[in-house]
């Protein structure tokens, strides 16, 4: 008789509105990193694999901020501190946290942008633990308020490409995506293939700019994923996923 040893887990994404100072618009304050972290320590905390996905945390003193509380708890974390080589270049705005070891990471930067993206390093930060690769994005927003409509549209759907491209070599291994992709799951996963996909019957933060997940888990299971508001901290909801493998 064969013992079937099931892994719980819960994944994360949260794009946590952390414009640089001179572009924060929608006013949230540099010094909410410990606000952020005491969101997600809880989760960290939990017996289970858990993964955290954080997009647009651009602001210098909220990355060293809450890397600094990372630390002081001893968790693991992968993050790109290169910025874009444009004047008032920024970095990706992405990082990884994670309760488990993470044995090795990629960041790739899109090589398509436009309007306001193209002074960041928006790409992909995919992460190792064990087997299993969890590949955080941020995509071109569409909406862009210095340049073109349909610059912005066509710089998108080349980043899809690009990400698609990307993801093929690991297609063989168990795979986890989430992020803010600034579209719909139908219209990404139309161009980006993998063998199973989720997303959740109501929306999980607004129209335009969407945070859901799809795995290539198998077997799995999804247990419960809820989209919880703070919106002293960010305009984007946290999308947590519960589940089995």
């Amino acid at each position: 008789m064969y013992s079937i040893l099931l892994m719980k887990f819960v994944f994360i994404s949260w794009n946590v509105a952390g414009l640089p100072h001179l572009f924060n618009f929608s006013g949230t304050p540099t010094n909410k990193a410990n606000r952020i972290y005491e969101k997600l320590k809880p989760y960290l905390e939990l017996e289970a694999v858990v993964v955290i996905h954080i997009q647009e945390m651009f602001d210098k003193k909220l990355i060293a901020n809450f890397i600094e509380c990372i630390r002081d708890d001893k968790y693991y974390y992968v993050y790109n501190p290169k910025r874009n080589k444009r004047f008032f270049g920024i970095n990706s705005g992405m990082i990884t946290v994670s309760n488990k070891k993470i044995d090795d990471h990629i960041f790739y930067k899109y090589k398509n942008s436009h309007g306001e993206d193209s002074f960041s390093n928006k790409g992909i930060l995919a992460s190792k633990i064990k087997n299993t690769w969890f590949i955080n994005t941020h995509m071109q927003n569409q909406n862009v308020m210095i340049g073109m409509y349909n610059y912005a549209i066509l710089a998108h759907k080349k980043q899809i490409l690009e990400f698609g491209r990307f993801c093929r070599p690991l297609h063989s291994s168990k795979c986890f995506v989430s992020g803010d992709f600034n579209t719909s799951l139908h219209d990404f996963s139309r161009t980006v293939k993998f063998k199973e996909g989720y997303e959740p019957k109501e929306p999980t933060i607004n129209n335009t700019t969407p945070d859901f997940f799809f795995t290539n888990f198998t077997p799995s299971k999804i247990q419960k994923i809820e989209a919880v508001d703070y919106p002293e901290l960010s305009d984007h909801k946290m999308i947590v996923m519960y589940g089995i493998s």
